[in-house]
């Protein structure tokens, strides 16, 4: 009787064990190996640039995350392809100021994880997402992959400016006829690339 008791309790202690050895975690963001791409489109064409990510940490089950989050410093968003200097500045102040992301009020954009499903070769994150004081529920899928201790984390989604209150030259608030072809898509194009320490 006592045999089986020793058994039993064994047999019941091994799924706990098997899960401890699973969690890794909390890791930071590595800010400098990791990247936040964006593309901005309009009826005459697109810009594309970079924005820095200030700080992290993710927590994993196995190769599924389970907590994290991530904080871009919008004061560091770049613009790529405008090579006179003159109009990538006059762009980028305008990305800065209030028609955007108001830089100055509001300084940096926060991720947080609510949910990660695991879904064939992908994980389907879904969190928080705060900009401009405003918080929404986003969801997109995450391509994680490991070497050594490093995970990294591929991801490519869209975000609609009009749920953080980016309106400018929206073809929804404005007349698209007047806009022409300054009207600007309302979707927000990124590339996300993260990396742990």
């Amino acid at each position: 009787m006592k045999t089986f008791k020793f058994v039993l309790l064994a047999l019941m202690s091994i799924p706990f064990a098997t899960h401890a050895a699973k969690s890794t975690g909390p890791l930071k963001v590595d800010v400098s190996g990791s990247k936040l791409k964006w593309v901005g489109t309009k009826l005459a064409g697109s810009h594309n640039g970079a924005v820095a990510i200030k700080e992290g940490s993710v927590s994993f089950d196995g190769d599924v995350p389970k907590e994290g989050s991530f904080v871009v410093d919008l004061a560091t968003i770049t613009n790529n392809d405008l090579t006179d200097a003159g109009y990538n500045k006059k762009l980028v102040d305008h990305l800065k100021s209030d028609d955007f992301f108001a830089v100055a009020k509001f300084p940096t954009a926060v991720f947080k994880l609510t949910k990660a499903d695991k879904r064939g070769t992908e994980v389907v994150l879904t969190g928080d997402l705060t900009i401009k004081g405003i918080t929404k529920p986003i969801s997109f899928p995450v391509v994680i992959s490991k070497a050594g201790n490093v995970y990294s984390a591929k991801a490519k989604f869209k975000i609609n400016r009009l749920d953080w209150d980016i309106k400018y030259n929206s073809g929804k608030f404005f007349d698209p006829k007047k806009l022409g072809d300054k009207m600007i898509n309302d979707d927000i194009e990124f590339e996300l690339d993260l990396k742990t320490l």
